[in-house]
């Protein structure tokens, strides 16, 4: 063996085994060593999946339209020149995201698979070795890298190093202390994506602008594109390769589709690059595939198009953002052509209709072609804290819709940003909604939403059959990744399709309620068809569940509620398709509950244990603690004694509630409104049909839950403009002297000691009785109203000149509310001597929240959005300008600059979206 193949084989020695199932991590960690397959294999099929079978060619007829949507940047190609991102970060960035480390501290105490923050500073990789670790020299080889992981699930009590406080360091990880032992992986894959963007290499290829064109591509991209769009060369070569092709899919995969058709999707302004490159493949002048031709695949740029989401009512004109979501209107998803919008350009003209609008016409374009490019809305996906429904999205069949209508189709979207998180990714899923009365009229039907997104739990369900994540150091060393993923997928959706066909076909519902069954009443032979969705056995005399209800598998509601079970068997984990377990009124203890086996319901949404005496709240808590590692936990219903409700947050008047507490923060809000904030932050939409859809407390509940798991809302620091010192004294000489009306408040409904408020001349009507009573009551503080307008005209004199009320407090304390009656923004000050806080709180965003300070200083902000003050000690007087009458300003921001020169690094908050 020469130096150079010596070489070769040390280096091969040092590339780290990649495993992609949990199960390959614990065998690693038992050190039961095996051989670790780096290629999940396809799911068997039967003998008779032959594409000589005449059956099967039958069936591809049938088979839906196949449409293979590939992201751009990390998914197909590598480097983001317009992101910032060389090839080098970029492939550094991707072993970074597979490289998992330990989160066990020093003391082997778990702080939490997902819930160990970003911010957590491991020390060793997920086997157990140290970060930095030890080079070989020449009497030691150097040990193994630690196998990167691919997989969907994280193992327990590992995160990816890209996900921790090192991130920072993520772009240039090979070069670090930590992941140099990776250095000969990261030489590889660039030995995979060619040649040196700048040695001037020729590959025989098309160029741009001398660079080959094909440089930097992932290679198993044009595997994909060879298989699923057969070359239609007219050389000899080409029946070999197409007998080759066809001997390929010979193996007992699904036939191919009778159409296919290639989306390419991105974020970016990179289309242009990616369609020439295609077009190139397309024509036969990739070096690698010099015999390839398919004209098909050439994309021109009529095809290309730059997509945005705007609401419009049912006659499909536009509404504004903040009017978005009424019952009248829907969220459109919109493709605008080249020519009518650059692609390239971020832009988004929202009120521009666009060239296919709404999801049936976008549908009934896309299977006319065979390749389109779209550039999706990354500013509208950022503002929606990058929600996988506000991303790319990808359209699914409802069992309802299954294979009849005008849109048979599979959609696979193949992309690095997804992820196993409802409320994190780039992807989203759209299923079809059922129309009735005029939206049924064709004109309406086409212009509105015809579908609406999945969310959730739901969403999740999708990957592997309609989203696939992509981890690019897997597509970098294996050509055939994409194909093996894609034939996983539709595989997996024809299966499906087949049991949904199956259970639609079954008489699925079995009601024996208030029959006065007892357990005798079910004898050992009794048997039930096996395909049966729902048993109701409610209202009955059984304290037992039947055994034959456990061998029904596709079993999705069991009730069995008002009857006298003390616990339910460990049987119940059989019942895998299980939804919904109701089992109310009965005499269950918690020691009698297998949660151990219920937790491994994985469908189960919910389980609803109301009124047995014996679970009180400690019961709840332990049976939600059973289902704490599930990604999207059931709803757990529970009845808890009046004695042990909590009762620190109320929802009663501002003043009652502890501003401390988030829900208190919450309750300003209406329950639509929590649902929308449920539905847009967090990705949950509760059912209409559900009983509780609309329980303002099953929301609330809900939705603190999400936030618990969110962690703390981020805070930030704000300061209004300096009022001088002369100034200050003298509104404080004034507040201090005050001489307050014998009403304690004149605002009940908020906490404080004193609070007058002061109507600004002319603001009422004239001569009017009101007008007269509070023009009095003006003149009794007329040299402190005067002294707080001079005050706010150094600041703001055009608002000083618009504000109509002035309320003047002592000692305001918390009170989240909302100002209901105010058109526009409020300016407020304090005084007083006061130490601890005293700052306004008010919501930047569901998930930010602004503390400003006031104290001495002018600032304005919104309060139409919930706003309260924080705790403080001593005392505090308050002046708070505001408007409720004229023009009425649209709502955008909660805090805002202050007045030009003051502070010009100022940076604005995103604009608030509920």
């Amino acid at each position: 063996m020469n130096e150079t193949n010596r070489d070769d084989v040390a280096s091969f020695s040092l590339l780290p085994e990649i495993y992609s199932t949990t199960e390959e991590v614990e065998t690693h960690l038992t050190r039961q060593r095996r051989h670790v397959p780096t290629v999940e294999s396809l799911p068997s099929h039967h003998d008779s999946m032959s594409s000589n079978d005449s059956a099967v060619r039958g069936l591809r007829e049938r088979l839906p339209h196949l449409f293979l949507h590939f992201d751009v940047n990390e998914t197909i190609i590598v480097g983001d020149p317009a992101g910032g991102d060389t090839v080098e970060e970029c492939l550094n960035k991707i072993i970074a995201k597979s490289a998992f480390v330990s989160t066990e501290t020093d003391g082997d105490n778990s702080i939490g698979d997902k819930s160990a923050g970003e911010d957590f500073e491991p020390t060793r990789w997920w086997n157990g070795l140290p970060l930095a670790i030890p080079s070989g020299d020449d009497a030691h080889a150097p040990p193994p890298p630690p196998p990167l992981y691919t997989g969907w699930e994280w193992p327990p009590r590992t995160r990816p190093y890209y996900r921790t406080a090192y991130k920072s360091s993520a772009k240039r990880f090979t070069e670090t202390e930590h992941g140099r032992v990776y250095r000969p992986l990261y030489d590889t894959l660039r030995a995979e994506l060619g040649s040196d963007p700048d040695d001037g290499h020729d590959n025989g290829a098309s160029h741009e602008k001398g660079r080959n064109i094909f440089e930097h591509f992932v290679p198993a991209f044009f595997r994909a594109l060879q298989y699923y769009f057969p070359s239609k060369s007219s050389s000899s070569s080409s029946s070999s390769n197409a007998s080759s092709a066809e001997n390929e899919r010979d193996d007992g995969r699904l036939p191919l589709p009778t159409k296919t058709t290639l989306v390419l999707r991105t974020f970016g302004t990179d289309l242009p690059r990616v369609a020439r490159a295609v077009s190139e493949f397309a024509g036969g002048n990739h070096p690698a595939y010099p015999e390839y031709y398919n004209p098909d695949l050439i994309l021109d740029d009529e095809s290309l198009f730059c997509s945005s989401w705007t609401y419009r009512d049912k006659n499909g004109n536009p509404v504004g953002k903040d009017r978005g979501g009424e019952r009248n209107e829907e969220m459109v998803y919109e493709l605008h052509s080249s020519t009518t919008k650059q692609v390239g350009d971020r832009s988004r003209n929202r009120h521009a209709v666009g060239d296919y609008c709404g999801d049936d016409r976008v549908l009934d374009y896309l299977q006319t072609k065979t390749i389109v490019g779209i550039q999706d809305c990354y500013p509208f996906w950022r503002d929606h804290n990058h929600a996988p429904w506000a991303g790319k999205p990808v359209w699914a069949r409802t069992n309802a819709n299954s294979i009849s209508g005008p849109h048979n189709h599979h959609h696979i979207l193949l992309d690095d940003n997804i992820h196993n998180d409802p409320n994190d990714g780039a992807g989203g899923i759209r299923v079809p909604i059922e129309r009735t009365g005029a939206d049924a009229d064709a004109d309406v039907a086409k212009q509105i939403s015809s579908y609406r997104s999945l969310h959730g739990k739901d969403a999740l369900d999708m990957h592997g059959k309609h989203l696939i994540r992509v981890p690019t150091v897997r597509p970098l060393l294996e050509d055939d990744f994409f194909v093996r993923q894609i034939e996983a997928a539709r595989w997996k959706h024809f299966h499906e399709d087949m049991m949904t066909s199956d259970k639609s076909s079954a008489k699925d519902r079995v009601v024996l309620s208030n029959k006065e069954l007892s357990d005798e009443d079910f004898y050992q032979g009794m048997r039930w068809p096996s395909n049966l969705l729902s048993i109701d056995l409610s209202r009955n005399r059984l304290h037992n569940i039947p055994n034959q209800v456990f061998s029904l598998s596709m079993l999705t509601c069991l009730d069995v509620s008002r009857n006298a079970l003390q616990g339910i068997p460990p049987e119940v984990k059989h019942l895998h398709s299980l939804e919904k377990l109701f089992a109310l009124s009965n005499h269950l203890r918690l020691r009698q509950l297998p949660l151990d086996d219920l937790s491994s319901l994985r469908h189960l949404r919910l389980l609803d244990l109301r009124y047995n005496r014996k679970l009180k709240r400690s019961a709840l808590e332990t049976i939600r603690g059973a289902f704490v590692s599930k990604r999207i936990p059931p709803e757990i219903l529970c009845t808890i004694p009046t004695h042990e409700r909590d009762t620190k947050a109320t929802t009663l008047s501002a003043c009652d509630r502890d501003a401390t507490l988030l829900q208190s923060q919450l309750e300003p809000l209406s329950t639509p409104q929590l649902r929308k904030r449920l539905e847009r932050t967090f990705g949950i939409s509760p059912n209409d049909e559900a009983d509780r859809a609309h329980d303002r407390d099953f929301i609330m509940t809900t939705l603190l839950e999400c936030y618990r798991k969110h962690g703390p809302r981020e805070v930030r620091q704000e300061r209004g403009t300096p009022v001088s010192a002369e100034r200050r004294a003298a509104l404080l000489a004034e507040l201090e002297a005050i001489h307050w009306p014998r009403t304690t408040r004149e605002r009940p409904k908020i906490r404080a000691e004193y609070y007058v408020i002061l109507q600004k001349p002319g603001s009422g009507k004239v001569d009017s009785a009101r007008t007269k009573k509070e023009t009095a009551k003006l003149m009794k503080y007329k040299r402190l109203f005067d002294l707080a307008v001079d005050t706010l005209v150094e600041v703001d004199p055009a608002f000083a000149h618009r504000f109509t009320a002035l309320a003047v407090t002592k000692n305001f304390v918390g009170s989240p509310h909302i100002d209901t009656l105010n058109v526009g923004p409020f300016y407020g000050i304090s005084l007083g001597e006061f130490s601890g806080g005293g700052k306004i709180a008010v919501e930047c965003s569901p998930l930010l929240v602004a503390e400003v300070d006031t104290k001495g200083r002018l600032a304005k902000v919104d309060g139409r959005f919930p706003h309260w003050v924080t705790p403080y000690v001593g005392d505090r007087y308050s002046l708070i300008y505001y408007v409720t009458s004229g023009v009425v300003e649209s709502q955008s921001t909660a805090i805002f600059a202050p007045p030009s020169g003051i502070n010009q690094s100022w940076i604005p908050p995103p604009t608030f979206v509920p």
